[in-house]
């Protein structure tokens, strides 16, 4: 599947597998490429934080595949880029909103 643009509304179905995400960090990617630490945090549409997505980066950017089990509620799941340099510094991405709908909805 391709990547979504994050600029625009994201809509995903229940169950979605193998999505995609290139999120950009805001940073130089001198800095993404040093961070000891990068992923994806989950915040899932009951409110309970999911087990943030390790990721690879290219450039500003850091890049994950959603995993089976991922999108399994129907709501708006709120998305963050997190990197960390030694836990010392700690960078939170622009949050952004995943839509997931039932089937046929």
């Amino acid at each position: 599947m391709e990547d979504p643009n994050m600029t625009d509304a994201i809509i995903l179905y229940k169950g979605a597998v193998g999505v995609r995400f290139t999120v950009d960090t805001e940073l130089e990617a001198s800095e993404v490429s040093a961070a000891t630490l990068k992923q994806l945090n989950i915040k899932q549409p009951d409110g309970t934080v999911a087990t943030p997505w390790t990721c690879t980066d290219s450039g500003t950017t850091i890049i994950a595949s959603s995993p089976s089990g991922a999108f399994d509620q129907i709501g708006d799941y709120e998305m963050q880029a997190y990197l960390e340099w030694n836990g010392t510094a700690k960078h939170h991405g622009t949050t952004f909103i995943v839509t997931v709908l039932d089937e046929f909805e």
